[in-house]
């Protein structure tokens, strides 16, 4: 399994300027959103988490984009 909480705390929150929990809860549904769907993972075989389910559910590469 993947780092995933130093992944976030490294690419998002230590980054970016958080004002308010609000604004830190946005910051990370769009990391989380980015992580599974635009970032390739090599233990997945270099699918992104989502392409990964989508073939788990019977679907091939292009139907799940």
């Amino acid at each position: 399994m993947e780092p995933f909480p130093g992944r976030l705390r490294d690419e998002r929150l230590q980054v970016q300027q958080l004002v308010t929990l609000a604004d830190a809860q946005q910051q990370i549904d769009a990391w989380r959103e980015e992580y599974h769907t635009a970032c390739p993972h090599s233990f997945l075989g270099h699918l992104t988490p989502k392409e990964y389910q989508e073939i788990g559910q019977g679907k091939t590469i292009a139907e799940a984009a």
